[in-house]
């Protein structure tokens, strides 16, 4: 998969840091190199799943069950405000 410029700038941009144009050159080239070994993984579980089928993955029912109380999630966050969890934001002003 081939990662452009733009896609660079755009991460950088949400992670809020500053890089050169050479840096976003290298990113970009080895961002490319990873989604290629990604995707080589992924040719290569196919193809282990397709021989050895019990090494899949189970389908399981999605279940419907019964809610965690919002006290006792709540009581973990750092922060909260009425019956929400506050997280610093991280996207800034998109």
């Amino acid at each position: 998969m081939k990662v452009n410029l733009e896609d660079i700038k755009q991460v950088a941009k949400l992670a809020k840091i500053t890089l050169t144009q050479e840096e976003v050159k290298n990113f970009s080239h080895e961002l490319s190199r990873v989604f290629e070994w990604v995707e080589q993984l992924e040719r290569l579980c196919l193809q282990v799943h397709q021989q050895e089928p019990e090494l899949a993955c189970p389908m399981v029912d999605d279940v419907p069950e019964c809610p965690i109380d919002t006290h006792i999630l709540l009581s973990n966050a750092p922060k909260q405000r009425k019956e929400h969890c506050v997280v610093p934001n991280v996207l800034g002003d998109v």
